[in-house]
């Protein structure tokens, strides 16, 4: 299956979700969504002076049982990672939502909606990376972005992956782009010069 926004199809014909699995299920995305939204809160800035370029911060998780030295970089990747889980939360649970009360929930989709967040979190970094790379928008010092700005982008990214995925390959065909209209025109100047030297075009 293609890397898409589809939520499961109702003519699946394959066997039932059983009630323990979609229990299971119900609490693994509970879990998901309160793990992302507690990382997005610690990792959040409390000040401006927590993204100030070359400047650490020590961030502590469950009551110091982990604690990591954070720069403004990483911090905005792990709010990327964290806002694009999250997105990508919102569509899967509620397509899982929508689809357990109606009874239509298949075992074959077990897996579609346990990678839901990694997938959202993964497509939400690599387009952080397209942004600060210059190739959607102009690059701008870690203290110029705005972090709200950042963690709506990869929420939305992550709840409409395959508008993001589209996205991207519209960027990947414009940076290749001169290539392609170089094997063009090629085509298209022996093309033109081979009806030249036809005999219908010396008549």
């Amino acid at each position: 299956m293609s890397l898409s926004d589809k939520s499961p199809e109702l003519t699946d014909d394959s066997q039932s979700m059983g009630y323990i699995r979609i229990a299971l299920l119900g609490i693994y995305y509970i879990f998901v969504a309160s793990l992302l939204a507690y990382i997005l809160y610690r990792i959040w800035p409390s000040s401006t002076s927590d993204m100030e370029e070359g400047v650490l911060k020590t961030v502590s998780f469950f009551k110091g049982l982990i604690n990591l030295s954070v720069s403004p970089d990483v911090r905005l990747i792990l709010i990327v990672l964290a806002s694009g889980g999250l997105g990508s939360f919102i569509h899967g649970g509620t397509s899982f939502a929508t689809f357990a009360g109606n009874r239509r929930l298949k075992t074959s989709w077990t897996w579609w909606y346990i990678l839901r967040p990694f997938i959202g979190s993964a497509l939400a970094l690599i387009f952080y990376f397209v942004i600060r790379g210059g190739l959607l928008s102009v690059s701008a010092g870690v203290e110029a972005i705005s972090h709200f700005g950042i963690a709506a982008i990869a929420g939305i990214v992550g709840m409409f992956s395959k508008e993001a995925v589209d996205k991207l390959h519209e960027v990947f065909v414009t940076l290749f782009r001169h290539e392609d209209e170089r094997a063009d025109k090629l085509k298209e100047s022996k093309e033109t010069g081979a009806e030249k030297e036809s005999p219908e075009s010396k008549k």
